[in-house]
């Protein structure tokens, strides 16, 4: 597996807010693999086709046009693929989990941080030989499940949601409301490094958590 977990971090990166406002501490999307087999697909579409155009002489009309035809709709396939894939986001922010899919029909799913089940990491073997793997993620009290599949370091996916989710069991008190002395700058600084040494963390991921904590110190 690489170093960094995801392809995009945005935590530090200019403050990018997720739809309801929150900033993201973390975003990942699948690795590009998942447009290998569309991108193939296309191409012994469109090879094939021009090469029955330029070796078979005298096509009748109404058979050049199914051909031509067949090649749009194999780029117009993966151009769709594509858009899928890079409209496709998982963020992570001080609050919930939130997945979001589609390119018209846009559908978002979200999972507040105090509702976190069970993280199941699995890679398989054609997964370990793409250097890739899946994150399954369940909300405890219902049956909703989100799975981030072809994920760069699936392993530091889940030790990122774990670290954010602990800290924002430690912001709530036992009530389920704010503590009010549940936010001590040299605590959470200190946990952050302590993951960071157990190495639940990249030193870049220390780097942007330390500085979103650094402008939460700032504002309070």
């Amino acid at each position: 597996m690489v170093d960094s977990p995801v392809p995009e971090k945005t935590a530090g990166e200019g403050g990018r807010l997720a739809d309801n406002g929150e900033q993201i501490l973390f975003e990942c999307r699948p690795n590009v693999v998942v447009l290998a087999g569309p991108f193939l697909a296309c191409l012994f579409v469109v090879v094939l086709c021009l090469a029955v155009t330029i070796f078979v002489p005298h096509l009748p009309l109404f058979v050049t046009l199914i051909l031509l035809v067949a090649i749009v709709g194999a780029i117009v396939f993966y151009l769709l693929r594509y858009l899928q894939w890079r409209f496709y986001a998982f963020q992570v922010t001080a609050k919930r989990m939130i997945l979001k899919q589609g390119l018209l029909a846009k559908k978002s799913a979200e999972v507040p941080l105090e509702r976190l089940g069970e993280i199941e990491v699995n890679i398989s073997l054609v997964e370990r030989l793409l250097r890739v793997g899946s994150v399954r993620i369940s909300s405890m009290g219902d049956d909703s499940v989100m799975t981030l599949r072809f994920q760069d370091d699936p392993v530091k996916i889940r030790n990122m949601i774990n670290y954010t989710a602990e800290q924002r069991k430690g912001s709530i008190d036992s009530k389920g409301g704010a503590s009010k002395n549940s936010f001590s700058p040299v605590d959470e600084i200190t946990k952050l490094f302590d993951a960071f040494e157990r190495g639940a963390l990249s030193y870049q991921e220390y780097q942007d958590i330390k500085a979103a904590l650094i402008r939460r110190i700032v504002e309070s």
